[in-house]
C-alpha cells in the first residue's frame, strides 16, 4: 500500500542525492447512484538510488464531475502543483520530473486545456 504524502516528505528528505522524485495525477470517471464522480490520485515515486526500486506516496480525492474534458484536465495539473509544493522543499539537489496529462497534440481530447495548464503550472 503507497504511503501518504506526509510519508513522502520524510523518506525524500531521508533519502540520498542520487534518488530522482517524480509527481503525477491522474483521473477516472465512475457513476454512483446516477451522479458522476471523478477519482483523482495524485502519486509521488521516489526512485531511490536511481537503481534500488522505488516508493510509491498516493492522494485521492473524489469530485463530481460535470462531464467537462477540459475541467478534469485542469483539476489534475491542479493537484499536481499543489502536491508539487508540498514536496518542493524536500527535494533539494535530485531529480526532479513533474508529469502533466495534457497533450500537445491537437488530435487527442486532452489537448482542450493546454494553454490554462500552461498558465497554472
Amino acid at each position: 500500500m503507497p504511503g501518504t504524502i506526509e510519508e513522502a516528505k520524510q523518506t525524500i528528505a531521508q533519502s540520498s542525492p542520487q534518488s530522482a522524485v517524480y509527481l503525477g495525477t491522474d483521473s477516472i470517471r465512475f457513476t454512483k447512484k446516477g451522479q458522476k464522480f471523478a477519482r483523482y490520485t495524485t502519486i509521488v515515486v521516489l526512485h531511490i538510488d536511481g537503481n534500488h526500486g522505488c516508493k510509491l506516496f498516493e492522494n485521492t480525492v473524489v469530485l463530481p464531475d460535470y462531464n467537462s474534458i477540459k475541467q478534469r484536465m485542469l483539476n489534475e495539473v491542479m493537484f499536481t502543483v499543489e502536491h508539487g509544493m508540498q514536496i518542493v522543499d524536500y527535494i533539494g539537489d535530485r531529480q526532479f520530473e513533474i508529469h502533466i496529462d495534457v497533450n500537445k497534440d491537437e488530435r487527442h481530447k486532452s489537448n482542450v486545456a493546454l494553454k490554462e495548464a500552461r498558465d497554472i503550472s
